[in-house]
């Protein structure tokens, strides 16, 4: 009896993490397209940030400003259930995953599109735009948030380390394509765009799933194989983007 119960505890941590995700996603971008809608009404200028013309409606800045503060909400109700019971592993995971997807969609696709009206200390008036950190300028805060996380991933609770990881892996998965041209370009790469973006999103996708499936199937805990399934969900975001991207 014990050993058909671990057998399906087993099953429920192989599978069940990585089809949430994809629901999650789902749902996220769904929202997005849903709250977008109610209001195209330009809020500030449109301008070009790192080589993209900007969207600012009202629409995206309800959805940029309501999805940020949801997923604090969220994560925060994830880590103080967590502290009260450990065995809700599921459920936990599930508010803090979704809370750090709300996050990339706001910070990380919605945010670069506003902007302020600023004074110049030569007391020149300029526009400048929030920066796009899914384009090469976000490489060095990318990289800062990596190490922020690995310092803090064994200080901080399951659900906050869930939360951070969608947040970092959402980002990875954009920045692995967008940013990585310009640098590729630098060194000397002659692909065009679309091929590096199919090139680019293969190989991330597979070292990613190798990783990811390694950690789920070995004898790791049942919170490593649930962080692991955000790696299947970042690979398998990247085949899609990268052959969406590609044929665009």
């Amino acid at each position: 009896m014990s050993d058909s119960v671990s057998i399906r505890k087993d099953n429920k941590d192989i599978f069940l993490p990585s089809i949430i995700i994809i629901f999650i996603t789902a749902f996220v971008f769904a929202g997005f397209c849903l709250i977008k809608s109610v209001d195209n009404n330009l809020v500030c200028r449109i301008t070009d940030v790192a080589g993209e013309e900007t969207d600012p409606t009202m629409g995206r800045l309800i959805v940029c400003l309501t999805y940020f503060v949801s997923s604090l909400v969220l994560v925060t109700v994830a880590d103080r259930r967590w502290k009260k019971d450990t065995d809700k592993l599921l459920l936990n995971w599930t508010l803090a995953v979704l809370g750090g997807t709300l996050l990339w969609t706001s910070v990380g696709e919605c945010s670069w599109h506003f902007g302020l009206d600023v004074v110049s200390d030569e007391g020149t008036k300029m526009f400048a735009s929030f920066p796009r950190i899914e384009s090469i300028h976000g490489v060095p805060f990318f990289i800062l948030g990596c190490l922020t996380f690995a310092v803090c991933f064994r200080k901080v609770s399951f659900p906050i380390a869930s939360y951070m990881l969608a947040f970092l892996g959402n980002w990875y998965g954009h920045l692995c394509m967008i940013a990585a041209y310009p640098i590729a370009q630098a060194v000397g790469c002659r692909m065009d765009l679309a091929g590096f973006y199919k090139a680019s999103a293969l190989i991330n996708a597979l070292v990613i799933a190798a990783a990811g499936v390694y950690l789920i199937a070995g004898k790791t805990r049942r919170t490593t194989k649930y962080m692991a399934a955000i790696c299947i969900y970042v690979a398998l975001g990247n085949v899609l983007f990268g052959i969406v991207m590609g044929e665009t």
